[in-house]
């Protein structure tokens, strides 16, 4: 027997634990998932596709030097994974915007960048609003300490524009991938 749901109708204490839990597994899945974005560059593209080429020759001629070779390349992936979260993980990112701009002159971003790792510092951090083309740049960024830097931009058209995201994106360590992180 189902639940029928309306005017004046009552739902199980098991039915409201379910709906917790999908909601909370649907939380969770989102909040993983937000900011393992990641963009293919034109290299990584290539090095994914030879990655494929050479698994495929390792698994026709059963030459153990190609299977090598694709362990290598595997790590290789996984690695450059593994370091571009780890930059971008424990990042907050604060902004000052100004109170308001004209058309055609450029509007300046400053933001307050920190990093809250103990060991592992920044690298080739990029700092930009989602649907705006300027970004700021921060080539270092010592593990526990923060910094401030400025994005500039230029709007072509009058009217109300409201900044959603400030995304952090890297391509450190080997320029494969890059990975972004919306904050």
């Amino acid at each position: 027997m189902t639940p029928k749901l309306g005017v004046g109708s009552r739902i199980t204490s098991g039915a409201k634990w379910l709906l917790r839990v999908a909601l909370a597994f649907r939380a969770g899945w989102k909040r993983f998932w937000s900011w393992r974005r990641i963009k293919f560059s034109r290299g990584g593209f290539l090095f994914t596709a030879g990655t494929f080429a050479v698994g495929f020759a390792a698994i026709n001629t059963g030459n153990n030097l190609l299977y090598l070779l694709l362990g290598a390349m595997l790590g290789f992936i996984a690695i450059s994974g593994w370091l571009s979260e780890q930059v971008i993980g424990g990042v907050t990112v604060s902004r000052r915007t100004p109170r308001g701009v004209t058309v055609g002159n450029p509007l300046r971003i400053q933001y307050h960048v920190r990093s809250h790792r103990r060991r592992i510092p920044g690298f080739a951090l990029e700092i930009g609003e989602e649907g705006l083309p300027g970004q700021a740049f921060i080539p270092f960024l010592k593990a526990g300490q923060s910094t401030e830097t400025r994005s500039e931009n230029r709007f072509v058209q009058r009217g109300v524009f409201p900044l959603e995201a400030v995304t952090v994106s890297t391509s450190f360590p080997f320029g494969l991938f890059r990975k972004s992180l919306s904050l």
